[in-house]
């Protein structure tokens, strides 16, 4: 009879292990290679990809990221495969199919040229140099596309910089750190000689997106938002980050 008790307990504490592994969510995520923010080969997948894992880990949400090229991480991610996205540019198109996070972090857009770009009127700059870079699927400001450039699309930020180096463009559109990432890959020479536009011509809040075709869509958003909030609380976003070096708060409002 005295072994009751402790069949008893060793049941309980089994079935609370149980529990306990059952109520742990793993998820996985589709992502393209955005450097510095994250990537493959970025120590814990880069800043932004280890605030996400933080976030959703806080709430016994283990996340996984599969990089793949940025129109296929897009698409994939409304698939049953993923759960989401990393990262994303808020657009009314991408609204149809995610739910989107605060804003983790805001990228600069300038334009990248071999020589200084002051003009402010967009209209008069694809007149002086009218052949401009673009990546393809990124949410730009449509004022870019209605001011007249010749455009040419590519894959990947990277591949947009080859382009200016190519001289196959005038200049590019693109995130200041992103292109100062894969600029310092090139001679010190070719660094000096690239120059982006003394105007940002936009400031875009990136998202993780959760797709709306997975069942827990909506729970795993508020466990993420959960999670952030225990993040900002306890300066842990911020240490995450740092690498970063942010100029100013990252969930500021920008007018």
């Amino acid at each position: 009879m005295k072994l009751l008790p402790w069949i008893l307990a060793v049941c309980l504490l089994g079935s609370f292990v149980s529990t306990a592994a059952e109520s742990k969510m793993t998820i996985r995520l589709a992502s393209s290679d955005y450097q510095p923010y994250y990537g493959p080969q970025a120590r814990n997948h880069g800043p932004l990809a280890e605030l996400i894992h933080s976030a959703f880990a806080s709430q016994q949400v283990e996340s996984s990221i599969e990089f793949m090229p940025w129109t296929e991480a897009l698409q994939r991610a409304q698939t049953a495969d993923f759960a989401g996205l990393v990262c994303g540019w808020d657009h009314p198109l991408r609204r149809q199919h995610y739910l989107f996070s605060s804003p983790l972090y805001y990228n600069e857009l300038r334009f990248f040229a071999y020589q200084k770009i002051g003009q402010r009127n967009l209209k008069l700059l694809a007149q002086q140099l009218p052949r401009l870079g673009l990546v393809k699927d990124y949410a730009y400001p449509e004022r870019v596309s209605e001011a007249g450039f010749e455009i040419t699309i590519v894959n990947s930020d990277h591949a947009l910089l080859d382009l200016l180096l190519q001289h196959k463009v005038d200049l590019i559109l693109s995130d200041s750190a992103t292109t100062q990432y894969w600029l310092q890959q090139q001679p010190v020479q070719t660094q000096l000689q690239i120059q982006p536009s003394e105007q940002v011509l936009a400031r875009k809040s990136m998202h993780l997106l959760i797709s709306k075709t997975h069942p827990h869509a909506r729970h795993l958003l508020q466990q993420f938002e959960r999670g952030l909030q225990l993040l900002e609380k306890n300066g842990r976003w911020a240490q995450i980050l740092t690498p970063l070096e942010l100029p100013k708060p990252v969930r500021q409002h920008l007018h």
